[in-house]
């Protein structure tokens, strides 16, 4: 017969048990289901390290990413889409820099409308604009950032760059916001 239940402490002392005991029946296997997932995502990740080595592509995103990196990934996982589309938008350089929107057939110049001395890509923009020199300063601590120097750099940082300066909620040419 059934063990009599006098308060709440007793299925409290019961589910534990029970619980203990099916972790029991069970932890070889979950301990080794672990070590497989820890596994795989090793072999994931140095997989990608590997492609990202010999990949030929992606010159933009170069100069803010060094390859695969897993706190970054779920860091940026946890930022809403707007936040999304401006990180992701400077560091492969699809956004609303006039680089970008000249391969596009949207704006005819590619140079930079705030200080004209060079073509405006996410490089020249984050690390090298005259016109965001005393901005760069202020977050990233230097007036101008050396390649070398941008993928070092907080990707919360950037974020701030990029929302201060204004610069990609601009109207430009055919394209708004």
């Amino acid at each position: 017969m059934g063990r009599v239940v006098h308060d709440v402490s007793d299925i409290t002392e019961d589910f534990c048990l029970t619980s203990f005991l099916e972790f029991e029946k069970w932890k070889d296997e979950i301990v080794e289901n672990i070590r497989f997932l820890a596994a795989l995502n090793d072999w994931v990740y140095s997989t990608l390290k590997e492609h990202w080595r010999l990949s030929r592509g992606c010159r933009q995103a170069r100069d803010f990413v060094t390859g695969p990196d897993p706190a970054r990934s779920i860091w940026i996982l946890g930022r809403s889409r707007e936040t999304l589309n401006q990180l992701v938008g400077i560091l492969t350089g699809h956004c609303k820099l006039r680089r970008h929107l000249s391969l596009l057939g949207i704006e005819e110049d590619p140079t930079c409308p705030r200080c004209g001395e060079d073509d405006e890509t996410s490089y020249h923009f984050v690390g090298q604009c005259e016109a965001f020199r005393r901005l760069r300063f202020a977050i990233f601590g230097s007036g101008t950032l050396s390649r070398e120097k941008l993928v070092s750099l907080g990707w919360s940082d950037v974020l701030t760059f990029i929302r201060t300066s204004g610069r990609l909620s601009e109207r430009i040419g055919r394209v708004n916001r």
